[in-house]
């Protein structure tokens, strides 16, 4: 749908079709699938859809607000860290066997820098790149996305919208 972001989840309360936006030159109204395409059901729907969008907006960012921060990119970070402190930690204690012992030969302890340097590498690679990634806000502010990221938020809270003669019950997913 084009005429609202809450299109696929409207539906008739009566026969339970969908209902579709209908529109002329001033206003948007909703009619049921069932009544106009199928002539199943008498549902005369007087429900406003400007309306019926600000309500859903505004519980939907209720939700928005009562939910936490993500702290996920900062827990990848520290992740990344971890490790290659890890690697470091084993490069040392490798290189400091080597100067206590003289059974190692030097062939081997390259090699085994070598394995940890390119294990190191691969790290610092991911970790660029995972840097290189859109951030993401803290809160997701629902009034400033766009209309089909509205589209999308709503279809992910709500399972549907029964609309009667002039009443709307919201089924929520969560």
């Amino acid at each position: 749908g084009t005429h609202t972001w809450l299109s696929g989840l409207l539906k008739c309360a009566r026969c339970g079709y969908s209902l579709k936006v209908m529109t002329d030159s001033s206003a948007r109204y909703l009619v049921c699938s069932g009544r106009y395409n199928l002539a199943h059901c008498n549902a005369s729907i007087g429900v406003n859809l400007s309306e019926l969008e600000r309500v859903v907006q505004e519980q939907i960012e209720q939700f928005l607000e009562e939910c936490p921060a993500d702290t996920e990119v900062k827990q990848k970070d520290d992740a990344y860290i971890g490790r290659l402190e890890e690697i470091d930690g084993r490069a040392d204690r490798l290189i400091d066997a080597f100067a206590e012992s003289r059974d190692l030969s030097t062939d081997y302890l390259q090699r085994a820098l070598s394995r940890l340097e390119t294990q190191r590498q691969a790290l610092l690679e991911a970790q660029q790149r995972e840097k290189g990634r859109s951030v993401l806000p803290d809160k997701l502010v629902f009034a400033k996305l766009s209309f089909e990221e509205k589209k999308a938020v709503a279809a992910q809270f709500l399972r549907r919208i029964n609309i009667s003669e002039n009443s709307a019950e919201l089924c929520w997913n969560v």
